[in-house]
């Protein structure tokens, strides 16, 4: 019994980006970049204010940890943060349902801001896609 092979041709690029980009739009697959971008206005002093970008489609939920030493006092935030641990240093806040555009975040101290600050945001991807983790550092 004689077999023979057929040699296939590679594809095209052009033909593996249309591909690619196909299942990505039926899947509703987001990368974190085009869904969620920020900046810090302010990483110093007695005020830390950063500015997040959502993009659209909106996560359905953000968490948002801000780290900071524990030698600072936080006297607030705002938005109002959900949960402040004042020994640990750490901030949190939960975002439900976020609408598109600019959330300005901003805690307050007693005093300059001493140490570092780091600051995660976590988002499942729109359309109920995949757990995302977004560092942002001054």
């Amino acid at each position: 019994m004689c077999y023979q092979f057929i040699r296939i041709p590679p594809c095209p690029a052009k033909l593996i980006a249309a591909i690619i980009t196909f299942f990505s739009i039926c899947t509703g697959y987001v990368f974190a970049s085009d869904t969620l971008s920020g900046t810090y206005l302010s990483a110093s002093g007695p005020q830390i204010i950063l500015q997040l970008d959502i993009g659209t489609p909106a996560p359905r939920a953000l968490i948002v940890e801000q780290f900071i030493s524990s030698q600072n006092t936080v006297t607030g935030t705002s938005p109002g943060a959900k949960k402040i641990n004042r020994e640990k240093g750490i901030i949190k806040w939960l975002f439900k349902n976020p609408a598109p555009g600019r959330l300005i975040l901003t805690t307050n101290l007693d005093r300059p801001l001493m140490g570092s600050i780091d600051t995660v945001v976590r988002f499942n991807t729109p359309n109920g896609g995949r757990m995302n983790q977004v560092h942002f550092r001054p």
